[in-house]
């Protein structure tokens, strides 16, 4: 009985492990992204449209010459014929070209950005640091400087015998 309830608590089950990585993405966000994989770029086919356009242009008649006809005189003559104007409709149909996109994985950018952020917040913090330690070691220059002059002061004091 003991060994089937050690064998059961501890099976890792995909329960535990979701819990356990929102609970690291929740405390730890930065190790969670550095885990994912780099940018990458996936791309997409999207297909063309179609785009119709319709022309009409009217061409007027030709002249067509009918067969010869010989008159009583022995003369030629050739008449001609109009023919009827013509509706001459042009449809063109076009595609566009394909288009691709590109589609960025935002995880590592996201992972940096973090980064970017901390390490601005470190820094932020050390420059007050520095700037609180340098404001103390000038009052300490002053303190010595000061300190220095009264012992110059009480010497030349002593040495003129005005102090006792």
């Amino acid at each position: 009985m003991i060994v089937l309830a050690v064998f059961f608590t501890g099976c890792y089950t995909q329960q535990k492990a979701a819990k356990q990585v929102a609970r690291a993405q929740i405390e730890y966000p930065e190790t969670v992204l550095n885990a994912c994989p780099e940018p990458k770029t996936e791309t997409k086919y999207l297909p063309g449209k179609e785009t119709h356009t319709s022309d009409t242009v009217i061409v007027a008649g030709k002249k067509i010459p009918c067969p010869p006809v010989v008159n009583q005189k022995e003369d030629t003559v050739i008449k001609y014929v109009n023919c009827p104007d013509q509706t001459v409709i042009h449809d063109t149909i076009r595609r566009t070209d394909t288009v691709f996109i590109q589609v960025e994985n935002t995880a590592r950018i996201q992972a940096q950005q973090l980064q970017i952020s901390s390490l601005t917040a470190d820094r932020d913090k050390y420059k007050q640091k520095y700037e609180e330690a340098n404001d103390k070691a000038k009052k300490r220059l002053w303190y010595l400087i000061w300190i220095g002059l009264a012992a110059a002061g009480y010497t030349v004091l002593k040495i003129k015998r005005i102090l006792p």
